[in-house]
């Protein structure tokens, strides 16, 4: 957070000519990541270029094209105001380089399949061409024509708006299906938190527990198979309104009409509306997906907001502020202020990195000795990481487990209770009912996977560890009716596991009694 506040306020204060330079830099950043897509694609058939997923690299490209479609489209105004030296390379930054770049992008995001990527681009484009070639003359035209014919054109451009969106609902319908579950649980969350949501960050710890109450509500929804695991709500208003509340919004719509309404000078009418174009990218993407958890796209984003603020004229340009020094001496504040603040910034930036990266590594390196089995060994690399990444869902959880295979479940208990403060899954809910099991806290483990159960019920494993609890613990009549429910739930995804648990189910179910609906004793 703290770099992105001192990348705004640098690029804010930044002279234009100067700022421009930083257009190419985006775009040639796109380039090299393009590039790296198609290498791997040619190698491994799989593009990621260093995303964990194709849908984050998908969004970042998808923005960067844009930035380019702009640049190329406003290449003789962006020449007219750049630095006007004869060795300076304007066809090179401003021509050249954004067809090159369109070009990569172009060729890499197919490969990516990702929808909401394309939609990003589709707007966007149609927004910077709108711009450039003053289709509001057009529109004006329009206007001027018969009422039938209006109405055919509107027609018609809505019919073919909603066959585009049909055609890309169902090219992945199982995906879209899974985006109107999430999308539906969020909406409770809302609901029940709309003042002041669920805080910053706090859609990780909540979400899984709503979707687990969705689906104990709804025990035959139709979205029962496509549950799963969820971190975000693949839809960035929806999950900033979880999060902040009407409050939250409403601070946030002042910050925007602020924004918008910057006094500029009319030759600099293009940046806005370059500016403008990748935002609109970046907010049609993010109505599917989650680009503010991506760092590269919230660089680039802060960028263009720093860059439309650096255009209003009514600012106060704090470079431009002076100091007094002595008597007829005045100096730029910035040198005194800004550069300390940098340089100290810069100090806690590289520390915080280092240790974040040590911590990571130690993370890493606990994971590898856990999966080869080594549960006591990996302790002391999950010791090392944890008091900097004790905020972590996932490394909490993952720390809980290997507690737990280590035979300290006492200590597993109060990590993996920790780990569902931050983020809370069918995984961490699972590991606690193991724990609780081992420490014949029975009741508590029951909870516990009857929440995994129905956090993903999909899942055969939490309702597997139910029955064999009820079973193991003499409760015969209630492991024989769970291991029923088991034997005739849907299979997601067949597995030689799955054909394991129901074996052994049937075994169960046989030796209990009709189902029953008495409580756990």
């Amino acid at each position: 957070m703290f770099s992105l506040i001192a990348l705004y306020v640098i690029i804010r204060n930044t002279r234009i000519n100067q700022l421009l330079l930083l257009l190419p830099a985006i775009i040639l950043s796109g380039i090299v990541l393009a590039g790296y897509g198609c290498i791997e694609l040619l190698t491994s058939k799989k593009a990621l270029a260093g995303f964990s997923n194709p849908g984050p690299y998908a969004g970042y490209l998808a923005i960067i094209g844009c930035v380019a479609l702009g640049m190329y489209v406003f290449k003789n105004q962006l020449q007219a105001v750049t630095i006007p030296l004869a060795c300076y390379p304007k066809m090179l930054l401003f021509k050249t380089l954004p067809i090159i770049g369109i070009i990569f992008i172009a060729i890499v995001l197919p490969a990516l399949r990702s929808r909401s990527a394309f939609l990003a681009i589709i707007a966007a484009a149609g927004y910077l061409l709108f711009c450039r070639y003053q289709l509001k003359i057009y529109g004006t035209k329009l206007m001027r024509i018969g009422l039938p014919l209006r109405l055919l054109l509107f027609s018609t451009i809505t019919a073919v708006t909603l066959i585009a969106l049909y055609t890309v609902y169902s090219s992945r319908i199982e995906s879209s299906n899974g985006r109107m579950l999430i999308w539906k649980v969020t909406g409770n969350i809302i609901k029940d938190n709309l003042a002041f949501g669920v805080g910053t960050d706090g859609f990780k710890t909540y979400y899984m527990d709503a979707q687990a109450a969705y689906f104990n509500k709804h025990h035959h929804s139709p979205y029962v198979l496509l549950a799963d695991n969820t971190y975000y709500a693949f839809n960035e208003s929806l999950q900033f309104v979880a999060e902040n509340g009407i409050v939250g919004v409403s601070l946030f719509a002042l910050f925007i009409i602020a924004l918008f309404r910057v006094k500029f000078n009319a030759r600099f009418v293009f940046l806005i509306q370059l500016a403008v174009g990748a935002l609109i990218a970046f907010l049609v993407f993010g109505m599917f997906a989650y680009p503010t958890q991506i760092l590269p796209i919230k660089m680039v984003i802060v960028t263009l907001i720093a860059l439309i603020a650096n255009l209003d004229d009514r600012k106060v340009n704090f470079a431009t502020s002076q100091i007094a020094t002595g008597p007829g001496k005045q100096v730029p504040a910035i040198r005194y202020v800004a550069g300390l603040a940098l340089f100290a910034g810069s100090v806690m930036i590289i520390y915080q990195g280092n240790i974040l990266s040590s911590a990571s590594f130690n993370w890493q390196n606990a994971l590898n000795l856990y999966e080869h089995g080594n549960y006591k060994a990996s302790l002391k690399s999950f010791d090392l990481a944890r008091p900097y990444l004790q905020r972590d869902g996932d490394f909490m959880m993952n720390y809980g487990k290997a507690l737990a295979f280590a035979g300290d479940n006492k200590k597993a208990m109060i990590v993996l209770i920790e780990a569902r403060r931050y983020t809370n899954t069918e995984i961490t809910e699972t590991a606690l009912g193991d724990v609780f099991k081992s420490l014949k806290r029975y009741q508590q483990a029951e909870t516990a996977y009857i929440a995994a159960t129905n956090m993903v019920p999909n899942r055969f494993y939490p309702l597997y560890l139910l029955a064999k609890l009820y079973n193991d613990t003499g409760n015969k009549d209630k492991a024989g009716e769970t291991a029923r429910l088991l034997l005739v739930k849907d299979v997601k995804i067949y597995s030689a596991a799955i054909a394991q648990m129901m074996d052994e189910m049937k075994k169960i179910a046989a030796e209990g009694k009709e189902p029953l609906n008495t409580a756990f004793n």
